[in-house]
């Protein structure tokens, strides 16, 4: 996740990859601040059954 490139984590329901990968990119946006305006993080919610 740090080197940004794509990534495919599998593990099972309720072992932390939504949080894993929500802290890496709270990580990344604090260490590298932008002045410029626009979205920088994306988070599509997946849909329950």
């Amino acid at each position: 996740m740090a080197a940004g490139r794509d990534l495919l984590l599998a593990a099972p329901t309720g072992s932390g990859k939504t949080l894993a990968a929500f802290l890496a990119t709270l990580d990344r946006l604090r260490r590298e601040p932008r002045d410029e305006a626009g979205v920088r993080v994306l988070y599509v919610s997946p849909l329950k059954a």
